[in-house]
């Protein structure tokens, strides 16, 4: 699971790089007004996307489930009924974005007309990209349940990769939304076909056949059951994240929008990366849980282990970014930054940290069957978040709408959901992390009241700040035996 872990950090950390890179370029070369506006269907777009109904991020659980029943298991029966559910319902959307395009691009207000012209084209080749990128989740959601993490994260990796160079290169020459989209669209329907091949090369390996399609009516319902709650769920997660952009948008206009869109793009990177890190505890902590030879010690080690790598990384990245804040706003904005936004985007910093940090929590209540209090979590949170956001955006502009997002750092409901189900003393929980999290805070405060020059002051401050970030992440490494009286 670690391992699997670390190539999902290799990879969020490429994709992130490179988003790095583009996010500023694009914000100098479209403006920030049409780079709000690039924002503005990217998110519309997501949001389309959520219609999938949970069956992508079911995959890998119902999958490695599957696959956790030895010589017994039939991949081939799980691949069709959740590959031709995601195909059915993908099309539908797909012809719902291409004949309502009109109408979406229609509900945004402080568009001018000829926005909305060259809007209209971009929403219907985005359709396109959100089919491919629907079909493609069963695909990588089969990777991942055979434990292929280095391959998935490759494709993965080189397809934002070569994404954002497309968006930078278009960019440079002078290219609209549209011709942005439409490069996006090519390119995952590549990076489709290289997913399709590498899952049914895994499928007919193992196997040693190739199965016609079979339906199994109570398999049907159990993945329905499970993908409705993993959907309402995801739902809230992708509210949080996009709806956000939609009502910034509406409210303050293209270009405080670009700002917002700007600030989040790197604080978001949180909690991809510490999710991305502890991501393999889903497929692996189902698997133990669902095999009768585990014993509590295994899933305890396992639970151990993904809680210490998303605190460390949550809390370590979150202290790093606010380190190196005033660099990071000159390089992000440019010409458009102002004393102002350096302490909306410290605010978001420490926001994003704290929920990230029960990235873990996320995944282990969906691999130990609690997914009905996970959704219910998730959507409270992002309820509030959203009223705050548009609320906050209102009457206070963006650092109303920054402070907006307190609401979901109450997703720590869910680490102590997860103690409570496997019967860990809240308190052996937090003598795990407390103390080396408490010095984290206590250099980040300083780094805070320390000016920008001598940079190697900072510098330094953020070798303090990775040393204990590491000691956190070691804590889980080698978990040694759980005593009694301990849990």
């Amino acid at each position: 699971m670690l391992k699997n872990g670390l190539y999902n950090l290799a990879g969020i950390a490429l994709r992130m790089a490179s988003a790095m890179i583009a996010v500023p370029v694009l914000i100098r070369c479209l403006g920030l007004e049409d780079y709000g506006i690039w924002t503005l269907v990217s998110s519309t777009l997501v949001l389309i996307g959520l219609a999938e109904g949970g069956l992508g991020s079911s995959t890998a659980f119902f999958m490695s489930k599957e696959l956790g029943r030895g010589k017994e298991s039939d991949p081939w029966k799980m691949i069709y009924l959740l590959g031709i559910a995601m195909l059915f319902v993908a099309t539908i959307v797909l012809a719902l974005t291409l004949l309502a395009a009109s109408q979406i691009v229609s509900s945004f207000p402080n568009l001018s007309e000829s926005q909305r012209d060259i809007l209209v084209p971009t929403f219907r080749w985005g359709g396109i990209a959100v089919w491919f990128r629907m079909v493609q989740s069963i695909l990588v959601g089969t990777e991942q349940s055979y434990g292929k993490y280095i391959w998935s994260n490759t494709i993965n990796t080189l397809q934002i990769v070569i994404s954002n160079c497309s968006l930078i290169w278009l960019a440079l020459m002078d290219m609209n939304v549209l011709r942005l989209m439409q490069s996006q669209s090519l390119i995952i329907a590549l990076f489709f076909s290289i997913h399709a091949l590498l899952s049914f090369k895994l499928l007919i390996d193992s196997t040693n056949r190739i199965d016609k399609p079979s339906w199994d009516s109570k398999q049907c319902f159990e993945i329905l059951k499970y993908s409705v709650s993993v959907w309402f769920t995801s739902m809230g997660s992708v509210v949080f994240s996009q709806v956000d952009k939609i009502l910034i948008g509406a409210i303050l206009g293209p270009s405080f929008l670009g700002i917002y869109a700007a600030i989040t793009t790197v604080t978001s990177k949180i909690n991809a990366i510490a999710a991305a890190a502890v991501q393999p505890s889903l497929p692996g902590i189902s698997r133990l849980a669902n095999d009768a030879s585990a014993n509590r010690e295994e899933i305890l080690s396992g639970i151990k282990t993904s809680s210490l790598i998303s605190i460390s990384l949550s809390i370590g990245l979150g202290s790093l970014i606010i380190t190196f804040s005033e660099q990071i706003m000159e390089i992000l904005l440019g010409e458009n930054n102002r004393p102002e936004y350096l302490g909306a985007f410290i605010f978001a910093t420490i926001i994003y940290s704290l929920y990230s940090a029960n990235s873990s929590s996320y995944y282990l209540l969906m691999a130990l069957n609690e997914e009905v209090f996970l959704m219910k979590i998730v959507l409270l949170c992002s309820a509030l978040s959203i009223f705050s956001i548009g609320l906050g955006g209102y009457f206070w502009g963006l650092s109303g709408a920054i402070a907006g997002n307190i609401p979901f750092i109450g997703l720590v409901a869910l680490t102590w959901r997860v103690l409570e189900k496997i019967e860990i003393k809240k308190m052996v929980f937090l003598n795990w992390f407390l103390v080396d999290a408490m010095l984290l805070f206590l250099i980040v405060g300083l780094s805070v009241f320390f000016p920008p020059k001598p940079l190697g002051i900072h510098i330094a401050l953020a070798c303090l700040q990775f040393a204990l970030a590491a000691k956190i992440f070691s804590g889980g490494i080698d978990t040694g035996r759980f005593r009694k009286k301990n849990v």
